[in-house]
């Protein structure tokens, strides 16, 4: 993952695009931004919070009709 938005980073960086990458590049001015680094790991923080919270969702709505067949 973190190859992958290595790679995303340096391309956006090259040739932003309207997305949300871009605008935390644009917002990391050279010294005193975010580095590329920490570019890279908000991506991926972002890629598995929104994961974890869906699976999550999903996961406990499921239990709760199979504890509740009524519903």
């Amino acid at each position: 993952m973190m190859e992958y938005f290595g790679n995303l980073v340096s391309a956006q960086r090259k040739n932003p695009q309207d997305d949300l990458i871009s605008a935390m590049i644009a917002d990391s001015a050279p010294g005193g931004g975010i580095e590329s680094n920490e570019l890279v790991a908000n991506c991926v923080f972002l890629l598995w919070a929104g994961h974890e919270t869906t699976k999550n969702l999903i996961s406990g709505s499921v239990l709760a009709l199979l504890r509740n067949p009524g519903q």
